[in-house]
């Protein structure tokens, strides 16, 4: 969705109509750029190994790694503590690079995508699911998970930037300046339509808890007021 936001405004700002490709899993992305069926794709972070095959532009959307496992499992899970686990990544993700570079030697359970490394949690079919949290987020919210939690965060990010075909290295430097065009405030407008860091579906925040606190104590108040001038009036 926030990829997808940011082709219309780029298609106003460059002159441009882009054509759009679907396809149904990332591996089937990523195999479509090497063989360059596909020019383009509105999100993904660089790595040593994609930019063998594609350029990218400065990054216009960053995310951390997060990783999620079972309420029940308790206590924080860093990311030294997952090499010993059962660890589920959709298939060309980027934390498949970033962790392979990090242990050469690591061999996640690789699924799909995002719905599949949730319900592998969920269902106890692996023990954690590494991915972001927003686009985690929006997954839980529409599968109806309501047994997971964020145990912890990996240190890396996905950084997002558009990677374009390498030999086409004027159309990443045409992006860049299109995506310098677009303002601040529009950015966090497009991001703030998709993602809601601070509250995640299964795990409400202090500051909510703090505002509803708030809104419950205002209607007791108001309650009590009405009593009073009702008794009044008897």
């Amino acid at each position: 969705g926030i990829a997808a936001d940011y082709v219309p405004r780029l298609e106003k700002i460059l002159g441009v109509r882009f054509t759009i490709v679907p396809l149904k899993t990332w591996p089937e992305v990523l195999k479509r750029a090497k063989s360059r069926e596909i020019d383009l794709f509105g999100a993904a972070t660089f790595s040593p190994q994609r930019a063998a095959y594609m350029r990218f532009t400065r990054p216009h959307i960053e995310l951390p790694g997060v990783i999620i496992t079972r309420k029940e499992t308790g206590g924080a899970i860093g990311l030294d503590n997952i090499l010993d686990m059962r660890v589920a990544i959709v298939e060309g993700y980027i934390w498949q690079d970033l962790l392979k570079n990090k242990s050469p030697s690591f061999k996640p359970h690789l699924v799909p995508n995002i719905s599949a490394g949730l319900k592998a949690v969920s269902f106890g079919r692996v023990d954690v699911f590494i991915n972001d949290p927003a686009t985690s987020t929006f997954y839980i919210e529409k599968e109806g998970i309501t047994n997971l939690r964020v145990a912890g965060e990996t240190g890396m990010f996905t950084r997002l930037a558009i990677a374009v075909r390498k030999d086409w290295p004027e159309l990443r430097d045409i992006l860049d300046k299109g995506l310098a065009a677009i303002g601040p405030d529009e950015k966090r407008e497009i991001l703030r339509k998709w993602v809601n860091l601070g509250t995640e579906p299964w795990q409400i925040s202090t500051e909510h808890m703090v505002q509803m606190a708030m809104i419950t104590v205002f209607f007791v108040i108001l309650a009590i007021l009405f009593w009073n001038r009702t008794l009044h009036r008897r």
